[in-house]
């Protein structure tokens, strides 16, 4: 009965947060994986084979693809693109509460108002997101390797497989995980691997079979030196730009008051005198290890929602770790970690401002600052440049506006920026001009900011 009502309570909220988010326009990375991959997967039909080079970003294009198939369906716009997540953000909540119920046992509603908790996930979740179906993705293997259901892991290495290269790379990871839980002796490992492999094999098969189509037509895989992101894809240059990174992605980690997690977790360990139960952690330091290992190197992949897999298993952990405590002070550190969606940086700190709920005022201030701008006859849009995400066509922040939208700015020759504290691409240096032109409109809300200056 307990877990019913925690299951309709969460869903409830989770309903009601779609609700309430509906009209926001696609936000940081969205507007990629939603806005443009869903507008040209609309317009050129759901069967058109692989995107333009200037969209593809390596990753299998299916969420795209969902997305423009909603849209097809029930109309073009942001209400059914926000409610078209709903089946997964459901699912993760179920799932979510049967991966708890098997470790946590009577206290798996706690997982379940964990995640509903935690900054990273609620971010996304009022998002058009794909980190939501790799979640589904990831929660359902994982359920299934806790519990043997070989069916479930099948069915979630396969939304793995197709969500993206990241999801892969997790599946790869809970393969050694379900191999580690599965062996019994070294001797065992070999009869293990065949006895474990077969279920992995359609996601394994569909995934190279992609991969070998892609290069096959445009003979690069991840992605190539002509694309938008490419920079991002740089190696680093140095052992010290390395260890730069690592400090960044530790930080990452431990931001938006995950650090509560992390300090309550080494306090329980330190305490306790059983470690023998380590498979949770085995699984946490493999992902910390591989995702490490696939953005660290990188100038420019160290972003807060590539981790999420990560905090959702050390909430668990620490859940796992706390059974004895009692339940004010389990459910006191996380209300201290929901707290994180307060944190809002200096403007000249980058934020990750999509895994934080911190965030949610810019849709109320964006829209006010854009009809005001509309509204003033000696201002064009032609004349306002700006940053990311917000210098796009405006179809593809609204699928269901024909409109022309903001440029890339140019500090040099626009008449107008249109800047917001939500923006990380202006340097310092840019910032410091900024402050010497004049404040044509300015609202802030909540500690997020948007300002249109007009060319002093």
């Amino acid at each position: 009965m307990q877990g019913k009502l925690t299951i309709i309570a969460a869903s409830l909220f989770t309903l009601f947060l779609v609700w309430c988010c509906r009209e926001h326009i696609f936000f940081w990375d969205t507007v990629q994986f939603a806005g443009k991959h869903g507008d040209w997967y609309y317009n050129n039909g759901l069967f058109s084979g692989l995107l333009p080079q200037h969209l593809d970003s390596g990753h299998p294009p299916l969420f795209g693809i969902y997305i423009a198939s909603m849209w097809k369906l029930f109309g073009r716009n942001l209400t059914v693109s926000h409610l078209s997540m709903l089946p997964f953000l459901l699912a993760n909540l179920f799932y979510a509460h049967k991966l708890g119920k098997a470790i946590l046992g009577a206290r798996s509603w706690l997982f379940v108002l964990g995640i509903l908790l935690c900054p990273f996930y609620l971010a996304q979740s009022v998002l058009v997101s794909p980190d939501i179906i790799l979640i589904t993705g990831f929660l359902i293997s994982l359920y299934g390797i806790t519990t043997k259901r070989r069916a479930l892991f099948l069915i979630g290495s396969l939304i793995l497989s197709i969500i993206s290269v990241r999801g892969m790379i997790i599946l790869f990871v809970l393969g050694i995980y379900h191999l580690f839980f599965s062996y019994k002796s070294w001797k065992e490992i070999p009869r293990t691997i065949l006895k474990t492999l077969p279920p992995y094999l359609p996601a394994i098969l569909i995934f190279l079979g992609y991969q070998i189509w892609h290069y096959l037509h445009t003979q690069w895989i991840g992605f190539h030196t002509d694309s938008p992101w490419s920079p991002s894809f740089q190696m680093v240059s140095s052992p010290k730009a390395v260890l730069y990174n690592a400090g960044l992605y530790a930080w990452r980690l431990l931001d938006y008051a995950m650090v509560i997690l992390y300090i309550a977790i080494a306090y329980l360990w330190c305490k306790s005198s059983n470690h023998k139960n380590n498979s949770l952690l085995i699984l946490l330091v493999l992902l910390v290890i591989a995702l490490g290992f696939i953005t660290v190197p990188f100038s420019g992949l160290i972003n807060h929602r590539y981790y999420l897999p990560i905090q959702l298993l050390v909430i668990l952990w620490f859940l796992q770790l706390s059974m004895s405590q009692s339940l004010p002070r389990v459910l006191a550190v996380l209300i201290l970690m929901a707290a994180g969606n307060c944190i809002i940086y200096p403007d000249r700190i980058a934020q990750g401002w999509d895994s934080t709920l911190a965030h949610i005022p810019f849709y109320s201030i964006e829209k006010q600052i854009h009809n005001y701008i509309k509204d003033q006859p000696q201002i064009t849009l032609k004349d306002i440049g700006t940053a990311y995400p917000l210098k796009v066509s405006r179809h593809l922040l609204d699928p269901s506006v024909i409109e022309t939208g903001y440029h890339e700015y140019d500090m040099s020759s626009d008449k107008y920026i249109l800047y917001s504290n939500i923006m990380n691409d202006f340097t310092d240096e840019e910032l410091d001009l900024l402050a010497k032109w004049k404040k044509v409109k300015s609202i802030e809300r909540f500690g997020v900011r948007m300002t249109l200056y007009g060319r002093p």
